[in-house]
């Protein structure tokens, strides 16, 4: 079975998403093809080292260890949110202007494909170029609300709802957005992959980060439009925390937040390290904001943190907001300073190592892979 993931990240990405995962799994039995955004001409003015970029590989399709095959193409004209290019226009036509994508599915056997797997509605021109025998769409994000997204995208959006045969919702208020579009519709959060992140044996990098006489409080993922800077103040000033923020900057940070003895940015680390340092962490922190980003955000790092045993604390967006299970939530930063001197005090003062372990375990990837096939009949 040949399985065409249409994604927003390259495959190579620093940040691993809940689409890696699915891909590595559904790989052990099935061809995988992952497409990527392409990269344009201004992202080598900003950026030359990219991911896109350096996913780009002249063009020539990868495969990593764990079997999937992956590209992230060039564009001459983006679907972009600017004045000339937020045009809807250039999103249904987006893969006319990719030189070499025809001749790369056809010779990939990718021209009839028997699932069209879309994580981004922004690949719909695709399917003018190849026949799917199944169509399935995974939404994830509240889309509308990134500032780098065309207000255009959401008519688009819809229309790739109404053509899926099936639409996963990792979030409850994703699906009740696009409610009636389509009536095989279903609420699948993300997941984590328990073994990975529970296994003792991980190895145990980046050991300079952690402090023995701190409370080691640790966030990993993209440091961006979402991050509750005023959050990461009230932290710093209790003496007691030593706040670790692992991930890519995609946002700037608050000079005062750099000066600070008691907080560093890494900037991405491997995927591979991900266990090892949450089992080095004390706690484990998602200090995102509230809005209409963040309400529609089914954060897969709460997971990962659980599966390696770690106390996890997050501000209470609408979805952990609406969820139940061994983690901390906070409503206010006096909450978050309490929970912390808490955890200071006693790690397990709520839940012990084992209730947040069982938590994650019901929430694996594997099980989730399992939903999906069933609903799409590809069992």
């Amino acid at each position: 079975m040949k399985i065409l993931f249409l994604e927003n990240l390259p495959y190579q990405s620093h940040i691993t998403v809940g689409s890696h995962h699915y891909a590595r799994l559904f790989a052990k039995e099935h061809q995988i093809l992952w497409l990527s955004l392409p990269w344009h001409i201004a992202q080598v003015i900003r950026d030359r080292k990219s991911d896109r970029i350096r996913n780009w590989n002249w063009n020539r399709v990868s495969l990593d260890e764990n079997g999937v095959n992956y590209l992230t193409p060039f564009t001459f004209f983006p679907y972009r949110n600017n004045p000339v290019l937020r045009n809807e226009w250039f999103c249904h036509h987006q893969y006319s202007f990719i030189p070499g994508i025809r001749a790369i599915l056809r010779r990939m056997n990718f021209g009839r494909p028997d699932l069209a797997w879309f994580s981004d509605p922004r690949h719909i021109s695709i399917l003018s170029m190849i026949q799917p025998k199944k169509i399935a769409y995974r939404c994830v994000d509240n889309l509308e609300e990134f500032s780098d997204v065309p207000r255009s995208l959401l008519a688009i959006e819809k229309e790739l709802v109404r053509k899926s045969d099936a639409v996963f919702f990792t979030a409850s208020l994703l699906k009740e957005k696009f409610s009636g579009l389509n009536p095989n519709s279903f609420h699948l959060p993300n997941g984590c992959d328990f073994e990975f992140f529970s296994n003792p044996e991980a190895p145990r990098r980046h050991s300079e980060l952690f402090l023995r006489d701190k409370l080691n409080l640790l966030y990993t993922g993209a440091i961006a439009q979402w991050m509750d800077f005023e959050a990461l103040e009230r932290v710093a000033e209790l003496d007691f925390v030593n706040l670790i923020m692992v991930g890519p900057l995609r946002t700037s940070i608050p000079e005062s937040l750099k000066k600070r003895s008691n907080v560093t940015f890494t900037g991405p680390l491997p995927y591979g390290d991900m266990p090892g340092l949450v089992q080095q962490a004390d706690a484990g922190f998602i200090p995102f904001l509230i809005n209409k980003v963040t309400d529609y955000v089914d954060p897969i790092k709460l997971h990962e943190y659980c599966a390696g045993g770690l106390p996890c604390i997050t501000s209470s967006f609408r979805t952990v907001a609406n969820m139940t299970g061994a983690f901390y939530k906070y409503r206010d930063y006096e909450e978050l300073c309490m929970l912390l001197r808490a955890l200071k005090e006693n790690r397990s003062f709520r839940y012990t190592k084992e209730e947040i372990q069982n938590f994650a375990m019901q929430n694996s990837w594997a099980s989730r892979s399992r939903f999906v096939k069933e609903k799409l009949h590809l069992m």
